[in-house]
């Protein structure tokens, strides 16, 4: 890359040197007409040659700035016009900025498409606000979480869009906010977690990702929590009952003798459900990948109806 610098800025001083050279030979050799005519003792036709060929070199550089100003106003496929003495080396420079700059364009709109076809794929909704709010760009999921639909809600205030009291605070508090879970509008089945990200020029990317999965899961974790409180309440009751009423009093051989197998009932009541548990965290331990293998399905079906 180095290399190519500097064999360009030496192109660049050669061309530069070029003009100033070119530029200068018309004026140093109407000079030297000049005193050549005065010295023969004819001032009058030296300064008429110094009005003309002035005029003449004044004539030359408007009909170049008229070309110029001709094709930079017209079309834009235009090729851009020749150039004679100084302003050849300069046209031609802009001819080959211009040649170069389609392939820089079409890479650019490339690297944009790629870089529109990833957010497209994302599986999170993506909205670009401005300073004050407006909707400026959004992906594909974007309009199915939140029913923002560019080019059809470009400018247009996302609170006018997401009409939902908790999305407008949430928005307000801007940077400041932490994330907000909230019910989908389009569907009140889908929870959505959302987050602003503040960037250049006071823009806002609104994140929404669809973490329904997770609350169900969170739902059954607490769901879980409970039943296994309310299977261990029932057992530990009833064996806190039977001790303390052996502890306060006497009990006749088959009076122990039923409170004690109503005990080792619970109990083993009880050491089912801890084993239950032993055995699910076993089965989630990353130590224990799932292995798949066949089985005969009636013992299994057993096991499980008695």
């Amino acid at each position: 890359m180095t290399a190519e610098n500097n064999a360009a800025s030496a192109e660049q001083e050669a061309a530069t040197k070029s003009i100033w050279l070119r530029g200068f030979i018309a004026p140093i050799a109407i000079g030297i007409v000049t005193i050549i005519i005065g010295a023969n003792g004819r001032p009058f036709p030296a300064l008429a040659f110094l009005a003309v060929a002035g005029t003449l070199l004044v004539a030359f550089h408007l009909i170049h700035i008229t070309k110029l100003y001709r094709w930079a106003s017209g079309a834009l496929d235009r090729a851009v016009p020749r150039g004679v003495g100084p302003w050849e080396p300069a046209l031609y420079a802009l001819h080959r900025r211009l040649r170069v700059r389609p392939g820089q364009q079409h890479d650019l709109s490339s690297a944009l498409a790629d870089l529109r076809n990833a957010s497209e794929a994302l599986p999170d909704g993506m909205v670009i606000l401005d300073a004050d709010h407006r909707v400026e760009w959004s992906n594909r999921q974007a309009t199915a979480h939140l029913g923002v639909r560019v080019p059809d809600d470009s400018g247009r205030p996302v609170v006018n869009l997401v009409r939902q009291p908790q999305f407008a605070v949430f928005l307000a508090a801007g940077e400041l906010a932490d994330r907000l879970q909230m019910a989908s509008a389009r569907d009140p089945g889908v929870v959505l977690s959302l987050q602003i990200i503040p960037y250049a020029g006071g823009r806002k990317l609104l994140i929404s990702r669809d973490i329904t999965r997770f609350e169900r899961a969170e739902t059954m974790r607490r769901d879980f929590i409970a039943n296994v409180s309310h299977e261990l309440r029932t057992p530990l009751t009833v064996l806190i009952g039977y001790l303390e009423m052996l502890r306060g009093q006497t009990l006749d051989a088959a009076a122990s003798k039923s409170a004690v197998e109503s005990m080792n009932t619970q109990a083993q009541a009880m050491q089912r459900l801890v084993e239950d548990l032993l055995t699910l965290s076993a089965l989630e331990s990353p130590q224990n990948p799932l292995r798949e293998e066949p089985i005969t399905t009636a013992p299994l079906l057993e096991r499980v109806r008695a």
